[in-house]
């Protein structure tokens, strides 16, 4: 899962919350406001009903539950084999009982009993009487706190930080050299450790390049080899980067100092006085995001947003999960 910095502008929780709603996550959030009927999935789950099987345990002969049931009897079933990452579950049946496959048509009498306990769907779109996901198509949080792990990223003209200030109280300029100093820090702490000589890749260095490059066919226009790959990995390990991906890599190789400590927006998401989202890149699990969906000239955005905020304006700074 994946944590998120975002800056609403609202001048009290009620307004943040209002602010916010239209982009929670129904299946988290369970609330029905700004859902919608989207995706017929209808026709796709009737043919698996109608022709695909499902492995049941059976006790003489009488269908005790599936595999991935949580019958209690079957759960014990599940074995934890090996040890650390190399471990994996795995499915012993019991002496006296069988592992079948079982046509889903003999485990559910009804197509509706199916969807709703094997695929999870409850109810149908009354206007269609056919299943569909009933979903917020705007989604981009499933839960969310003021500050959170970005706590305190507000700095303000009498020197104190906060996660909420309006807007003629903060100190942009501090704000801007702290964030500009640390791009530096970033710039020739990689540099210090890429800069080494006489680099030799591993075996295990070499591999991941390879296997890095047969993936994506960018990498090798910007990693040339892998001892280039090597001096890159090792540097981010220096310097506890353990999140990083060819967009860092092709933005140090790239720039001069000057141009990678330009300092861009400083969330990466924000809500501003007419209450739209706009992002960077539309964030997903574990970190991973699709640069492609994110607002045009993003930091350019965000900046003339803050800079032109009218006097009486609050910001907040929210960690945003999804």
């Amino acid at each position: 899962m994946s944590h998120f910095s975002v800056l609403v502008v609202a001048n009290n929780d009620q307004e943040l919350e209002d602010k916010l709603m239209p982009y929670h996550e129904y299946e988290c959030t369970g609330i029905d406001q700004y859902c919608q009927w989207v995706d017929d999935i209808h026709d796709e789950h009737l043919k698996e009903y109608n022709e695909e099987t499902v492995e049941c345990v059976l006790k003489n002969g009488k269908i005790i539950g599936t595999k991935y049931s949580d019958n209690e009897i079957i759960k014990s079933m599940w074995k934890r084999n090996g040890i650390g990452f190399s471990s994996k579950d795995e499915f012993i049946i019991a002496e006296g009982y069988d592992l079948v496959d079982v046509p889903f048509k003999e485990k559910y009498s009804t197509f509706d009993e199916f969807m709703n306990d094997w695929c999870g769907y409850s109810k149908k779109n009354p206007a269609t009487g056919r299943f569909e996901r009933w979903t917020n198509p705007n989604a981009k949080w499933d839960w969310y706190e003021v500050g959170g792990r970005y706590s305190n990223r507000l700095i303000n003209k009498n020197g104190n930080k906060s996660d909420f200030a309006y807007v003629e109280d903060i100190d942009w300029d501090t704000m801007i050299l702290e964030k500009k100093n640390f791009l530096l820090k970033n710039y020739d702490d990689f540099y210090s450790y890429y800069n080494q000589e006489n680099v030799i890749p591993t075996v295990d260095e070499i591999t991941k390049y390879e296997e890095w490059a047969s993936r994506y066919d960018k990498v090798k226009t910007v990693i040339l080899d892998s001892t280039q790959y090597a001096k890159i990995s090792r540097a981010f390990d220096a310097m506890d980067w353990y999140m990083w991906g060819l967009d860092e890599i092709e933005k140090f190789l790239t720039c001069n100092r000057e141009e990678y400590s330009v300092v861009p927006a400083l969330t990466y998401a924000f809500v501003g006085l007419d209450g739209k989202w706009n992002q960077e890149a539309e964030m997903g699990w574990w970190g991973m995001d699709d640069k492609s969906k994110g607002t045009e000239c993003y930091d350019g955005e965000w900046w003339q947003l803050v800079q032109n905020l009218p006097a009486g304006s609050g910001i907040y700074i929210v960690d945003c999960h999804i």
